[in-house]
């Protein structure tokens, strides 16, 4: 049996074995650059939340957080939960002067990514 493994430029091997086709997940989040970039802003934004007094929109925020995270294990796929949430991590930004610069970074780290 052969195989042929093409390198994708979002990081995801594209397989042909025996005809059939397989995308292989070769630890995009390991190897992209782009990803560290996005779970390094992520890390600042939690760490800004957490100067926040528990509520409300320290919730949304780490919920739009955790929903980049879970999410980054296949960007390609998840684009648009990745864009969705970065978009709500930008309107806290905007609102809540605190998180500004991180939320900031985070939207940029996504942009970069894609």
């Amino acid at each position: 049996m052969s195989a042929t493994l093409n390198q994708g430029n979002d990081g995801v091997g594209q397989a042909v074995a025996a005809g059939r086709d397989a995308t292989v997940n070769q630890n995009v989040q390991r190897n992209n650059p782009a990803v560290a970039d996005v779970r390094a802003a992520l890390r600042d934004f939690r760490d800004a939340l957490y100067r926040l007094d528990a509520g409300e929109n320290r919730d949304a925020g780490l919920r739009a957080a955790d929903r980049i995270e879970r999410a980054l294990g296949n960007p390609a796929d998840q684009r648009d939960t990745i864009e969705g949430a970065a978009d709500t991590i930008g309107v806290m930004g905007r609102t809540v002067t605190v998180l500004a610069g991180a939320a900031v970074a985070v939207q940029e780290a996504v942009r970069a990514l894609f």
